[in-house]
Protein backbone atom coordinates (compact mmCIF):
# COMPACT_ATOMS: atom_id res chain seq x y z
CA UNK A 1 0.00 0.00 0.00
CA UNK A 2 2.80 2.43 0.88
CA UNK A 3 4.67 1.61 -2.33
CA UNK A 4 1.55 2.21 -4.38
CA UNK A 5 0.92 5.59 -2.75
CA UNK A 6 4.54 6.64 -3.37
CA UNK A 7 4.28 5.51 -6.99
CA UNK A 8 1.10 7.51 -7.53
CA UNK A 9 2.51 10.55 -5.73
CA UNK A 10 5.31 10.68 -8.30
CA UNK A 11 2.86 10.86 -11.20
CA UNK A 12 1.96 14.52 -11.32
CA UNK A 13 0.01 15.50 -14.39
CA UNK A 14 0.38 19.28 -14.01
CA UNK A 15 3.37 20.99 -15.58
CA UNK A 16 5.10 22.98 -12.78
CA UNK A 17 6.45 25.57 -15.24
CA UNK A 18 2.98 26.22 -16.61
CA UNK A 19 1.57 26.49 -13.08
CA UNK A 20 4.29 28.98 -12.10
CA UNK A 21 3.65 31.04 -15.22
CA UNK A 22 -0.07 31.15 -14.40
CA UNK A 23 0.66 32.43 -10.88
CA UNK A 24 3.06 35.03 -12.28
CA UNK A 25 0.58 36.33 -14.85
CA UNK A 26 -2.28 36.50 -12.33
CA UNK A 27 -0.07 38.46 -9.92
CA UNK A 28 0.90 41.04 -12.51
CA UNK A 29 4.56 40.04 -12.43
CA UNK A 30 6.88 40.23 -15.42
CA UNK A 31 9.09 37.19 -16.09
CA UNK A 32 12.66 37.58 -17.35
CA UNK A 33 15.15 34.89 -18.30
CA UNK A 34 18.86 35.53 -17.79
CA UNK A 35 21.12 33.21 -19.78
CA UNK A 36 24.06 32.41 -17.54
CA UNK A 37 26.68 29.69 -17.53
CA UNK A 38 26.04 26.82 -16.66
CA UNK A 39 22.24 27.29 -16.42
CA UNK A 40 19.61 29.97 -17.06
CA UNK A 41 18.14 32.02 -14.24
CA UNK A 42 14.51 33.13 -14.27
CA UNK A 43 13.43 36.21 -12.39
CA UNK A 44 10.10 37.92 -11.80
CA UNK A 45 9.49 41.55 -11.05
CA UNK A 46 6.78 44.14 -10.72
CA UNK A 47 8.34 47.58 -10.78
CA UNK A 48 5.99 50.51 -11.04
CA UNK A 49 7.20 54.04 -10.34
CA UNK A 50 7.77 55.38 -7.79
CA UNK A 51 9.77 52.55 -6.19
CA UNK A 52 10.63 53.16 -2.53
CA UNK A 53 11.82 49.73 -1.50
CA UNK A 54 13.15 46.55 -3.09
CA UNK A 55 12.76 42.97 -1.87
CA UNK A 56 15.03 40.31 -3.33
CA UNK A 57 14.27 36.62 -2.83
CA UNK A 58 17.01 34.19 -3.81
CA UNK A 59 16.18 30.52 -4.10
CA UNK A 60 18.97 27.99 -3.81
CA UNK A 61 19.34 24.47 -5.10
CA UNK A 62 17.08 23.10 -2.36
CA UNK A 63 19.90 21.72 -0.21
CA UNK A 64 20.70 24.60 2.14
CA UNK A 65 19.86 22.57 5.25
CA UNK A 66 21.07 19.10 6.33
CA UNK A 67 17.86 18.63 8.28
CA UNK A 68 14.91 20.76 9.43
CA UNK A 69 17.05 22.28 12.20
CA UNK A 70 20.63 22.05 10.89
CA UNK A 71 21.92 24.37 8.14
CA UNK A 72 24.89 23.37 6.00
Amino acid sequence: MISLSLLLAGCISANPHRSAQKIVSESGLISEKFDTDPFPIIGWHRLTPPVHSLRVYIEGDGFAWKSRTTPL
